[in-house]
C-alpha cells in the first residue's frame, strides 16, 4: 500500500508541476475534463440507482383513490445521467480555474459562485430541464445553484470556526505563493498545521512532509522558498 501511494502521489505531483507552468486555457481544459470524468463515473452510479429505484416505485401496489407517486429527480438512463454530469461538473471545474485566475488567485465565494452558476445553467441546457425557454430555465437553475453553492460555503464558514480577517491576513503570501505554483489544493495543509506567512521562510522538507503534501510538491515549494525573501513580511494588520 505504501508503494502504490507513493507512485500515486509522485503522479499527482507531476500532474500539478505541468499545471503550474501550463497556460491559463491548458489548465482550465485539463481540469475541465477530470472534473467531467469524475461526474460521469458519479452520473452512471447514480442512474443505475435510481433506474432500480424507479422501478420499485412504479410496481408498487396503489391504493384506490391515491395520487400516483412524484417523479424520481434526476431521472435517465446511467448514459444520460452520466453525460448530464460530466457536463456540470466539468464546466464547473473549468469555470471555477478561469474565474480565480481572471480574480487574481481569488478563491473565495464569489468564485465558487460564479462557477455554480455556469454549471447550472449547463446542466439544465443537457438535462432537458430548462424548459420551453431555455436561456430562462438555464439562468434560473443557474442562478439557483449558485445560492446553494453561496449557503453551503458560509455555513461551513460559520461551523468551520474560521475565515476571520486576521486568519485570512496570516496566509496572503502563502495563498499567493500555492496559486503561482498551482497547489491551491494544499492550502487547507497549510492553515491546519499553522504553515502561515510568518514560517514561509523556516519551510522544510519535513515540516511540509508532516502536513501530507506529497513529493512533487513539496520540491516546488522548497524551490520556490529558496529563491524568494520571504526574511521580512508585514505585520498582520489589527
Amino acid at each position: 500500500m505504501a508503494a502504490i501511494k507513493a507512485k500515486v502521489d509522485q503522479a499527482t505531483g507531476a500532474v500539478e508541476s505541468f499545471l503550474a507552468s501550463a497556460p491559463i486555457g491548458v489548465k482550465a481544459s485539463a481540469l475541465a475534463a477530470g472534473g467531467a470524468a469524475q461526474g460521469g463515473i458519479l452520473g452512471y452510479v447514480m442512474g443505475g440507482l435510481t433506474k432500480d429505484l424507479a422501478k420499485q416505485v412504479a410496481n408498487a401496489p396503489q391504493a384506490p383513490g391515491m395520487p400516483p407517486p412524484p417523479q424520481m429527480p434526476f431521472q435517465g438512463t446511467p448514459l444520460q445521467l452520466a453525460r448530464n454530469f460530466a457536463v456540470m461538473t466539468g464546466v464547473n471545474a473549468g469555470l471555477h480555474a478561469l474565474i480565480k485566475h481572471a480574480r487574481g488567485g481569488k478563491d473565495d465565494v464569489q468564485t465558487l459562485m460564479g462557477a455554480s452558476f455556469g454549471s447550472g445553467a449547463a446542466f439544465s441546457l443537457v438535462s432537458g430541464l430548462a424548459g420551453p425557454n431555455k436561456l430562462t430555465g438555464a439562468v434560473t437553475m443557474g442562478m439557483s445553484f449558485a445560492l446553494i453553492q453561496g449557503l453551503f460555503h458560509q455555513v461551513g464558514k460559520a461551523f468551520g470556526g474560521g475565515g476571520g480577517k486576521e486568519d485570512e491576513t496570516e496566509y496572503e503570501a502563502t495563498r499567493a505563493m500555492l496559486y503561482s505554483l498551482g497547489l491551491t489544493r494544499y492550502e487547507k495543509n497549510f492553515k491546519k498545521n499553522q504553515l502561515n506567512d510568518q514560517t514561509l521562510a523556516l519551510l522544510t522538507d519535513s515540516a511540509l512532509k508532516d502536513s501530507k503534501v506529497p513529493p512533487g510538491p513539496r520540491l516546488l515549494i522548497l524551490e520556490h522558498v529558496a529563491t524568494t525573501d520571504y526574511s521580512v513580511l508585514p505585520e498582520v494588520a489589527a
